[in-house]
């Protein structure tokens, strides 16, 4: 017969196996539900994806490849196997995956529709960037080709989606950029941000709360076993070697560097000292951007800091004799210069 303490202890994990065998990832029942629910055409539109994607990486993919990307049962994915090639979408020869011309013009125009999309929640929206990979993921298989053309005229037909990825042409051209590993840099490079990759979610969503971001700068101060010591444009960070390998970067020189940054943030000022607005960086943008220039705060404009909250944030600050409440996280990426005239490009 079992010991109380024993049984106790069999008790107590049983909630946290129950957990797993739920919510993990890649095994758990919440992930098999939502891909028994997807229908086959969602499904093989995210297989065409896929495969695009591994494609463009200069990689092969096999049979199997393809079922643990989309972690479907069996059953699932055999009816999946067949209904793409009823569709005509695909080839397979010895177990490898290759896209037939009319395959490979529809995961282009998948890879189109989500990163145009992703843009526009970037831009025209408050959702938060962890959000953005998700949405695009599931609104993509609804627009149609007059949907995506609309989005890329509304956004002035961008070419990078907002993580630094290339937005594939109406005619399936992509741009491969000469970008290299953060992790391959020695250390005293400097670098720009081109990319950050957004899955595994978990990943990204750790970046983004880190506050990284496509067009930042960055310098290699140390490599260390477990990952690098950054200086990230004057404040120093630590990347392990798991995140670091999600960004794609350029090298960069540090007087082009010192030029396209220029001035300080905003956040420096201490109350009595007065700037001139430079630019936002990048990570200011969509709502929050637009809801700071109606507020006046545009390239040119003069900014005096008025006093700081006894907590230190809020900040008062004034703009053509308005005060205005602004927190640290917004006045970090408000590049200013404290005198002199300056122009810049918001």
């Amino acid at each position: 017969m079992l010991s109380h303490p024993f049984l106790l202890l069999i008790l107590g994990l049983v909630p946290a196996v129950l957990l797993v065998l739920v919510f993990w990832p890649d095994i758990g029942l919440i992930q098999r539900i939502r891909c028994s629910r997807r229908s086959l055409k969602i499904l093989a539109e995210d297989a065409l994806k896929t495969i695009l994607s591994e494609k463009l990486e200069g990689r092969r993919i096999y049979v199997d490849n393809l079922a643990d990307a989309l972690r479907c049962q069996e059953k699932k994915f055999s009816d999946l196997i067949q209904f793409l090639g009823n569709s005509k979408w695909l080839e397979i020869e010895q177990g490898e995956i290759t896209l037939t011309d009319e395959g490979r013009e529809y995961a282009y125009f998948l890879l189109r529709a989500h990163r145009l999309y992703e843009h526009w929640l970037a831009e025209k929206t408050g959702y938060a960037e962890k959000e953005w990979h998700e949405r695009a993921e599931h609104i993509e298989h609804f627009l149609t080709a007059e949907d995506v053309q609309n989005l890329a005229a509304e956004l002035h037909f961008p070419t990078r989606d907002p993580h630094g990825d290339p937005i594939p042409t109406p005619d399936g051209v992509v741009g491969r950029p000469k970008w290299k590993y953060l992790t391959d840099l020695e250390a005293g490079t400097m670098a720009l941000i081109e990319h950050i990759e957004d899955e595994p979610q978990g990943l990204f969503a750790s970046i983004t709360e880190a506050g990284f971001y496509p067009g930042m700068h960055l310098k290699v101060i140390e490599k260390q076993g477990e990952g690098l010591l950054l200086d990230v444009e004057g404040e120093r960070k630590f990347l392990d070697k798991m995140l670091a390998g999600q960004f794609s970067v350029v090298e960069i020189d540090e007087e082009e560097a010192s030029i396209e940054l220029g001035g300080e943030p905003l956040s420096t000022l201490n109350p009595g000292e007065d700037a001139v607005i430079l630019r936002f960086q990048p990570q200011i943008r969509g709502v929050e951007r637009r809801r700071l220039m109606d507020f006046g705060l545009l390239p040119g404009t003069e900014i005096q800091v008025e006093m700081r909250s006894p907590g230190g944030d809020p900040t008062a600050y004034r703009i053509r004799d308005s005060l205005l409440a602004l927190r640290e996280n917004q006045t970090r990426y408000i590049r200013v210069k404290r005198q002199g005239e300056a122009s810049g490009n918001v």
